[in-house]
């Protein structure tokens, strides 16, 4: 049998929140905050969460009281995209196809930005970008 999935996966979906990104020559750009998958197959983002509101999660706990559930509402980081510094074009466009969004010193708007498509591959807890 073959390690080799089924399915074509992205490099994307292997990111993961406080990686280190390097660029082609291996320099180190900053670290991970934020991984958003997309719909890269998708024609357009439309229907895509793109208000200020933060999502939020419903988690459930009984109570001692009533075994019925008791919702609280949780923030689900990293879902909406309102960076005011992003044209509405490149906006839709990280919310369709996925991105990460990077932390450095110096690192402002649009190049905090990376399109999933950048990305060149995953060593270790190192993501490598093609800028």
């Amino acid at each position: 049998m073959s390690d080799k999935p089924i399915f074509p996966v992205s490099p994307l979906e292997s990111v993961r929140e406080g990686m280190v990104v390097v660029d082609s020559q291996g320099r180190r750009i900053g670290t991970v905050v934020r991984v958003r998958l997309g719909y890269p197959e998708a024609v357009t983002a439309q229907g895509e969460e793109v208000d200020d509101r933060p999502p939020v999660a419903v988690a459930a706990s009984p109570s001692a009281d009533n075994i019925q559930p008791v919702a609280a509402a949780v923030p689900v980081p990293g879902e909406a995209l309102s960076d005011p510094d992003l044209p509405q074009e490149l906006r839709e466009e990280l919310l369709r196809a996925g991105f990460i969004e990077v932390h450095a010193p110096g690192l402002k708007g649009p190049a905090r930005y990376i399109h999933g498509d950048e990305i060149a591959g995953i060593s270790g807890d190192t993501v490598r970008v093609r800028r």
